[in-house]
């Protein structure tokens, strides 16, 4: 496509901001399970479960998803999972806004204990990284659409070692 604009790397360079997000966020959700942070002990007023399994399941889930997205040929799923995890997250954000909580969301883990500023602005900085992974993820599903990129479901053939539709 010979256009001053490349959707397909600009496409690409979506889906990579979106494994960094991800693996950033998975890595230090994993890193504070395994911390002893009080807010760890407290339960989760949305998943009624502790943080500490917050942190570990959502966490793990995050680096699953980063690394699907970063290594699946498959455009229809890696949209469908980042389309589910985004949605998963509104809900949740939803449900802790309404919810009227006073405590701080465990969504970057306890990042903000060794870094004293993002104590002080952990909603804002949780908030502004759910906008950009939306904001990220409608712009992949855009280019799809734009491009009309075929949508296949794509499978490896280990016999030849290509990718065939």
């Amino acid at each position: 496509m010979s256009s001053r604009f490349d959707i397909p790397f600009a496409a690409r360079c979506c889906e990579l901001t979106i494994v960094v997000i991800l693996g950033l966020t998975g890595i230090l959700k994993l890193w504070t399970a395994f911390t002893s942070a009080k807010i760890l002990e407290l339960s989760d007023p949305i998943l009624l479960v502790s943080n500490r399994l917050v942190a570990l399941i959502l966490g793990a889930i995050e680096l699953l998803i980063a690394d699907y997205v970063f290594r699946s040929v498959n455009i229809s799923i890696k949209l469908s999972v980042m389309l589910w995890l985004i949605l998963c997250f509104a809900v949740y954000r939803l449900g802790w806004w309404l919810s009227d909580v006073p405590s701080p969301c465990p969504c970057l883990g306890t990042g903000y204990e060794w870094w004293p500023w993002l104590n002080t602005q952990l909603p804002i900085v949780s908030t502004i990284i759910f906008c950009i992974l939306a904001a990220v993820v409608f712009l992949r599903l855009l280019a799809q659409v734009v491009v009309g990129q075929n949508t296949k479901i794509k499978t490896y053939d280990n016999t030849t070692n290509k990718i065939e539709s």
